[in-house]
């Protein structure tokens, strides 16, 4: 049977004269047009999602922080919640830089911050009570008379011992030290010195700030000028490139009974002077010209001396491994600068160690807690400064300054910024700075210990599940016991009398477990800074046991006197040694 066509055909409908083409396409321009629409709403959507981003950021970084304006202002600013946490920062003018760093150290571990660009007696006792942490640019002591035990502060009493140039440079046998004489007090010992030592021709002479330095001979200098100093010259220094440099060295002091210092390992700041030291154009040297002795602010920095980019650009080696290289290259071997670097820095410090026991006892009795509580011998100040070296040409190293406070801004030199911010980084592991760090170890939740073995609990602490706070969570008393052999020998077993014995955990008091506590906690914390005292070598145990009380006397005292709390330090870091190889020096 046939079949129509058209019953097999679909029907399609009919358009309208006027819908022709009108549903087929879209005109170009109008297409383009809404391409474009579509791109600008979606980057609008984008930058209101970033905005409202920002936004967040900003309010919650106001939480933590000022505006510029309101940290750099001469009154005190605080941010954030008004808790127990807080920390103080006492500088002027901060709005040059050199505490950007430490403020971003500072809110990167957690701290709320307040600010005053000063502090006076009547605004210490008023409003410092409340801060945990006060850190100070300058010496606070003046200013600062009282402290909670709990509370912590950036420096120790008497550290100008260490940090007064003057001071440091007259120090009598003082290792790797340019001998200094003040005038006219010390006019015959001058005398006398250089009859002794004719070799010693040429002299520094300055006023006690350091103002008009001139270089003189020995029959040149003016000995009856008030309120100089004559210090040896070094007139053959190491040169890089026609430039003499200094070395700064980080060092660390985390208590002062017992002795305890680090020293940052792993960089060092090379800093070059501006001009050469012998000048081109005369071919000899100009004394007037201090920028060609003397490092300055505007110093040559490590990246544009030529001979040493092959090494700290090209190799990307540290500013101390490109100074290593490039000596070895020149058939020097670079560790005997380190060496006697390391040896300065000991004997600095063990030197002035009675000027800083001292006067942190005596601020202590003043606050009414050094014979009850420990946590103010243990845990209260901390402070790093920067030793300037110099070398010669045959590689001996002469301390030139401890600096109170180094420069850690980078504003200057922006490459800077990666080192400051390691050291920093470290510093505030190693004393205890970190958010971890503060709950362990500095929080008034925490229990106050007494020498008598009692313990204060402050009624809101909450401790662990297996009772313990701080320090006794972390660091456990078995961790305490060393020499075994020789503790449960029939010699020390239980008994406390013979000097050997004396470090035996049983033979320990409350103050020497929680002072060993912690540096065995600053051990595990110390990131890049090696300590350097106590020392477990066997060259630095002379060094170590005189007694502060008996600098230049050693043979005063009795066996008891000699077992102070440096003693049991000294000689439970070199048992630790013999079971635990962390705990040696090397």
């Amino acid at each position: 049977m046939a079949t129509s066509k058209s019953s097999t055909t679909r029907a399609v409908p009919r358009k309208r004269p006027d819908q022709a083409d009108s549903i087929d396409y879209d005109d170009p321009a109008e297409m383009s047009f809404k391409k474009v629409f579509l791109i600008i709403f979606a980057i609008a959507v984008l930058l209101v999602g970033a905005y409202i981003q920002l936004a967040k950021n900003i309010n919650e970084r106001l939480k933590q922080s000022s505006s510029l304006a309101s940290i750099f202002s001469p009154e005190t600013t605080q941010i954030g919640i008004q808790d127990v946490d807080e920390t103080l920062v006492v500088a002027d003018n901060m709005d040059a830089g050199y505490l950007d760093h430490i403020i971003d150290a500072l809110l990167k571990f957690g701290h709320r911050l307040s600010f005053s660009g000063s502090i006076t007696p009547q605004k210490a006792r008023e409003d410092v009570g409340r801060y945990n942490l006060i850190w100070t640019h300058d010496y606070p002591f003046q200013a600062i008379k009282n402290l909670k035990p709990y509370q912590r502060l950036n420096h120790f009493p008497g550290t100008g011992f260490i940090t007064n140039k003057l001071t440091l440079s007259t120090t009598p046998r003082l290792p790797h030290v340019l001998r200094a004489f003040r005038m006219p007090h010390e006019k015959e010992q001058f005398l006398k010195y250089t009859q002794e030592h004719p070799d010693k021709k040429v002299w520094i002479q300055k006023s006690s700030s350091h103002r008009g330095i001139t270089i003189e001979t020995t029959d040149s200098v003016n000995l009856d000028m008030n309120d100089t100093l004559i210090q040896e010259y070094m007139a053959n220094p190491l040169l890089v490139d026609g430039k003499k440099f200094d070395i700064g060295i980080y060092v660390v002091l985390t208590s002062v009974e017992p002795l305890r210092i680090y020293m940052y390992e792993s960089e060092s700041l090379l800093r070059f002077c501006a001009h050469p030291y012998i000048n081109p154009e005369t071919n000899s040297f100009n004394s007037s010209d201090l920028d060609s002795y003397v490092v300055g602010d505007d110093y040559t920095p490590i990246w544009l001396m030529p001979s040493l980019l092959r090494y700290y650009i090209g190799t990307n080696l540290s500013m101390k491994q490109t100074l290593n290289t490039y000596l070895k290259r020149l058939n020097k071997d670079g560790q005997q600068i380190w060496r006697q670097i390391e040896e300065t820095i000991k004997a600095v410090y063990k030197s002035k160690e009675h000027h800083l026991a001292r006067m942190t006892r005596m601020y202590q009795q003043a606050n009414n807690y050094n014979d009850t509580s420990v946590e103010g011998s243990l845990n209260q100040f901390f402070e790093m400064v920067r030793f300037d070296f110099i070398v010669d040409e045959n590689l001996n190293v002469y301390l030139m300054e401890a600096n109170m406070s180094p420069n850690l801004s980078s504003r200057h030199f922006p490459p800077n910024r990666l080192l400051y911010e390691q050291v920093l980084n470290s510093y505030f592991s190693l004393v205890g700075l970190t958010q971890f760090a503060r709950q362990q170890l500095s929080s008034t939740l925490l229990p106050i210990h007494y020498l008598d073995g009692r313990v204060d609990l402050p009624k809101d602490s909450v401790k662990s599940r297996n009772g313990k706070y701080g320090l006794d969570e972390l660091i456990s008393e078995k961790e305490l016991s060393v020499y075994e052999e020789l503790c449960v020998s029939d010699e020390c077993h239980m008994n406390c009398h013979k000097l050997d014995c004396k470090v035996c955990y049983f033979c320990l008091n409350n103050q020497d477990k929680l002072h060993l506590r912690r540096a065995i906690f600053e051990q595990y914390s110390r990131w890049n800074f090696k300590r350097l005292l106590p020392s477990t070598l066997d060259e630095d145990l002379q060094l170590q046991m005189q007694h502060p009380d008996r600098l230049g006397n050693p043979s005063k005292g009795s066996q008891d006197e000699l077992v102070d709390s440096n003693y049991i330090h000294v000689q439970w870091f070199r048992g630790k040694c013999f079971s635990d190889q962390r705990f040696c020096s090397y």
